[in-house]
């Protein structure tokens, strides 16, 4: 080890800020369970968990669409997460969540990615105002 930061753990290593070194180094971890456990909840707390962007745009359909949580689990929803970042962009899907909100339809559809990412394009093409004419 080249710094007193960097810690090793059989088959693994990790660079440590300043800040978290402080509140790790005197913790004694021997099994591997514990250290992937303890590393992932350090980081978590920390805000460093997964891809910002991910992060982001689920913050962001929670508060638009008044969702406590999202349906499908944690793995399913930032993987169609970031397939919906792929097939759109960032920007985009912002938009089509402010688009499905305000639409009486869509808004109690998309309760997760997965419904964001197959429908999307759908979302995406309706009109600013539509209007249901009764005949």
């Amino acid at each position: 080890m080249d710094n007193q930061n960097d810690l090793e753990y059989p088959a693994r290593s990790i660079r440590l800020s300043d800040d978290i070194w402080e509140e790790f180094k005197d913790k004694k971890i021997e099994s591997g369970l514990t250290w992937n456990l303890f590393i992932r909840g350090l980081l978590k707390n920390k805000g460093f968990y997964g891809d910002p962007q991910i992060n982001e745009l689920t913050a962001f359909l929670k508060n638009e669409l008044n969702l406590p949580v999202l349906d499908g689990s944690i793995k399913e929803n930032r993987y169609y997460g970031k397939h919906c970042l792929n097939k759109f962009g960032l920007e985009e899907v912002k938009k089509i969540i402010l688009k499905a909100k305000n639409n009486d339809f869509w808004s109690t559809k998309i309760t997760g990615f997965k419904t964001l990412y197959y429908n999307g394009v759908k979302i995406q093409k309706l009109e600013d105002n539509n209007f249901i004419v009764k005949i």
